[in-house]
């Protein structure tokens, strides 16, 4: 611009007419007209914080200008020279330590953390317990790698203000860096209780948590950060470790234990085959003395025993299904946990009335059958129709229904099995049983409410073992079919269980379908493995080999 006017108090330029200076006011007129060559005083102007800072200059004619008071964090360093702190005299007065104290965060930020201590230190030579230096003091001491002293003042603080959540967070995290983990949790405890709002408080805390293996009070600490702190990404981010970390512990721990009793049963089972024959009290005295030969002597001819005599095996449990029993090769062994699994409509609710209600009638066992799906009335008009000798079965077959366990356990959860294991125990002592038909699996869930299925059934399977009575498992499942076989395995019950009868329904053409059954497993025992042909005939069921279809 051509012809501009210098304002004489801060050298801004205006217009050729103008009177007064744009920027500072001054009058412009009388300078215009008197002139001179005298330096003008150079006023600069900080648009942000409207400080101003001023060279005056001397000699006739200046213009006087009062000269601001110099502060610390303005004052300049000498090239070649390190900045010292500005010591007023002895008594501080509250701006001097304002100063001293803006001076110890410009020093750590510098890097001068001995320099930064030292002023701390000057004002605490005066002010023994001021807060702010002391903390400055700590954090310029921990910067320099002197944690075990940053502590040290920290407990001066502690003492200082007990009440200040702040404090105990800052101590927390110097005690996490020397790795004192117990010590850093009881100050995290502290701080969260003094001010719950500390999101940042809740986070590391878990952080120490984890160090410590507690992962389950760690993921209650990240929710309660989340919970202040939504978008928290490191609480995220540890909180989805923690949890993949507890699911994978929690599967190894039941898998070890499912191994261990896998190995308990195979033991016992071991332990059984080699225990020798017991003799035999019932035996008749022809048999006993036909056992015995002697030289030259015709044995006796052996007294014509029954079908089913002849296929009874000691320690066996007869199904009294006509084919299943040869094929299982004397029956299911006592004491075992059976789970009797197929889709709907496949007669696994008849197989197992048919093994507690003959057991009761021809063996005098007494038989336990809890019914889930339906009503104990509604149940017993269903078994009647069967064709079986329930009469025969009076007073040695009970039945009960989902009222009667609601009413006799009524709590539900995780604690659910072992009161319903109690209750069974009791009602054994009370009214003894041989034989437990759990009718179904589906049905107890939704009754016990499991929070962690897998741990529920292991827990269920080993409290029905402790009865020390057979218990055949009802389990509604669907067939699962790969490449034309079904798959196994899929169940945490399926390892579990002692033995394992599928039943499903064969698909012979497009107008007939065969109900089939097979022995999946069944420890401690040799057995089928085919499918077999399920038929009801007069009232009986009958297992045949199957024709291929």
């Amino acid at each position: 611009m051509k012809n501009v006017v210098l304002c004489p108090a801060c050298n801004a330029t205006n217009k050729p007419r103008a009177v007064t200076c744009r920027v500072c006011g001054q009058r412009l007129v009388e300078s215009r007209t008197k002139g001179g060559t005298r330096e003008p005083v150079v006023l600069q102007r900080v648009m942000t914080g409207e400080v101003f800072s001023a060279v005056v200059v001397p000699g006739e004619g200046a213009i006087p200008v009062k000269e601001l008071p110099r502060s610390a964090l303005t004052t300049r360093s000498v090239p070649g020279k390190a900045a010292s702190p500005s010591v007023p005299p002895a008594g501080l007065s509250d701006s001097d330590v304002s100063k001293l104290l803006r001076e110890i965060l410009a020093l750590s930020q510098r890097g001068d953390y001995a320099q930064a201590v030292a002023t701390a230190d000057r004002i605490l030579e005066e002010r023994e317990n001021d807060p702010k230096a002391l903390i400055l003091k700590a954090d310029a001491l921990f910067r320099a790698g002197r944690r075990k002293e940053a502590a040290e003042v920290f407990d001066d603080l502690i003492h200082i203000d007990p009440e200040n959540a702040k404090i105990w967070l800052d101590r927390a995290r110097i005690q996490k860096a020397m790795e004192k983990f117990p010590e850093s949790l009881e100050s995290y405890d502290r701080a969260v209780v003094l001010d719950e709002t500390l999101a940042d408080a809740w986070y590391e805390r878990a952080t120490v948590l984890d160090v410590l293996k507690d992962a389950t009070e760690a993921l209650r600490s990240l929710a309660r950060a989340l919970s202040l702190r939504p978008d928290h990404a490191p609480a995220t981010l540890l909180r989805v470790d923690l949890e993949k970390r507890k699911s994978t512990e929690a599967v190894r721990a039941v898998a070890d234990e499912i191994t261990r009793e896998l190995e308990e049963i195979e033991g016992r089972a071991r332990a059984r085959a080699a225990e020798p024959e017991p003799f035999d009290a019932d035996a008749t005295p022809e048999a006993v003395f036909a056992s015995i030969s002697e030289p030259g002597a015709v044995p006796a001819p052996a007294r014509p025993v029954a079908a089913e005599a002849r296929a009874r095996v000691k320690g066996r449990m007869y199904t009294y299904v006509e084919g299943l029993d040869e094929a299982l090769n004397g029956g299911i062994p006592e004491g075992h946990v059976v789970v009797i699994a197929g889709p709907p409509g496949t007669m696994k609710s008849s197989l197992c009335l048919t093994v507690a209600t003959y057991n009761a009638a021809k063996e005098r066992r007494p038989s336990l059958y809890i019914t889930l799906e339906e009503s104990r009335e509604s149940f017993q008009i269903q078994a009647g129709s069967l064709g079986l000798p329930l009469e025969d079965a009076a007073g040695l077959l009970m039945f009960l229904d989902a009222r009667d366990l609601r009413a006799s356990v009524p709590r539900a959860g995780d604690d659910w099995v072992d009161a319903f294991a109690a209750g069974l125990e009791a009602l054994r002592t009370e009214r003894p049983f041989d034989l437990l038909v759990l009718d179904s699996l589906e049905g107890l869930e939704a009754i016990a409410r499991f929070t962690d299925r897998r741990r529920a059934i292991f827990r269920l399977f080993e409290r029905l073992r402790s009865l020390a009575v057979t218990t055949l498992v009802i389990a509604e499942r669907p067939d699962i079919l790969f490449h034309g076989n079904v798959v196994y395995g899929r169940w945490s019950e399926d390892f579990l269980a002692d033995g394992i009868l599928h039943l499903r329904q064969h698909l012979v053409s497009d107008v007939e379908v065969a109900r089939r059954i097979r022995i999946v497993k069944m420890r401690g025992t040799r057995h089928e493995t085919a499918y077999m042909s399920l038929l009801v005939d007069e009232g009986r069921l009958r297992a045949t080999r199957a024709m291929a279809a």
